[in-house]
């Protein structure tokens, strides 16, 4: 499924003429075809002999969740930076280690293992609608939320070990569970680049 939007609407830059552009969307969707969010293309509309070509880089979507991986992480990181060195803001971001599923991996299969993680990707992906979930590679995810305080985002990752403990995993009609480990960074625009926010969370996990 593909959404083209592209009639009356216009994007305006402070400080810049106003331009027409278009959006395409796409959804994207884990095992059993549940939505896991979706991707969204904006590009200006020009004239055809001069209409730039936007490709959409699956190299930065995980292909066993359909998140957005590391790379896509640290972008989203480095544009909330660069907003509140402008405007002062704090953010924060959540990094969890699932526990044990190497263990999945050796004892039920590589399959069981990926069904796992998109598991997780759904829960995370519900638990925090207002936030972005990435997976950053093996059995590590990421959320960054937006406007958020320490105490908030303590809540939200206790909410996720909670959701990801208490849910029941299956695989081919055998049911196992899983628990996770969350840290938890908090950072505004004194922080010069996004790997140092990604130590910090990751430093908290441990």
């Amino acid at each position: 499924i593909r959404i083209e939007l592209s009639e009356g609407i216009f994007l305006q830059v402070e400080g810049r003429a106003e331009r027409e552009i278009q959006i395409i969307g796409s959804p994207m969707r884990g095992l059993g075809g549940r939505s896991l969010g979706a991707t969204l293309i904006f590009r200006t509309r020009e004239a055809p002999s001069s209409a730039p070509k936007l490709v959409f880089d699956r190299r930065s979507v995980d292909p066993v969740t359909g998140l957005p991986n590391r790379s896509g992480c640290e972008r989203r990181l480095r544009s909330l930076l660069e907003a509140s060195r402008l405007q002062p803001r704090q953010h924060a971001l959540l990094v969890g280690d699932i526990d044990r599923l190497r263990h999945i991996n050796e004892t039920r299969g590589l399959q069981a293992g990926d069904a796992s993680l998109v598991r997780v990707a759904e829960l995370l992906v519900d638990l925090a609608p207002g936030g972005d979930v990435f997976r950053l590679g093996a059995d590590a995810f990421a959320l960054v939320v937006e406007n958020s305080d320490e105490d908030s985002a303590t809540r939200l990752a206790q909410r996720a070990l909670e959701s990801i403990a208490t849910t029941s995993f299956k695989w081919a009609d055998q049911a196992f569970s899983l628990t996770a480990c969350f840290g938890v960074a908090v950072f505004d625009g004194t922080v010069e680049h996004p790997m140092q926010v990604i130590g910090r969370a990751e430093a908290a996990c441990d």
